[in-house]
């Protein structure tokens, strides 16, 4: 699951990172960025599952209507970078409130290679 090796990549970049003296949520936006490939697979699942129940395009006047051909991609993928972006700053602040050490990769669920 795309969703699930993401989470699992920030929580680990984001515990790893939280030591760091800069704001958390400087911290946090790095965490999501060492996460990219993790990320762009997360997108191209919910693109693809966009693109399967996307109504067929309707007929208009001056033929197919393109903007309700669209799937709402922009927004669903604009809703995805601030689930993570919140899940990564709450990760940050979790581990320097309590003082956590980054999670062993092999606990936690990783994506398949």
């Amino acid at each position: 699951d795309p969703g699930t090796a993401f989470d699992d990549c920030v929580h680990r970049w984001a515990y790893a990172m939280a030591p760091a003296r800069d704001p958390a949520d400087v911290v946090a936006h790095a965490a999501v960025d060492a996460c990219g490939a993790a990320m762009n697979a997360w997108n191209q699942q919910l693109m693809a599952s966009a693109q399967e129940t996307a109504p067929p395009p309707t007929r208009g006047a001056r033929g197919y209507d393109e903007q309700a051909a669209q799937p709402p991609q922009n927004a669903a993928l604009a809703e995805h970078m601030r689930t993570a972006e919140a899940r990564s700053l709450f990760y940050v602040v979790q581990a320097r409130a309590a003082g956590c050490a980054p999670p062993p990769a092999n606990t936690l669920v990783s994506s398949p290679s």
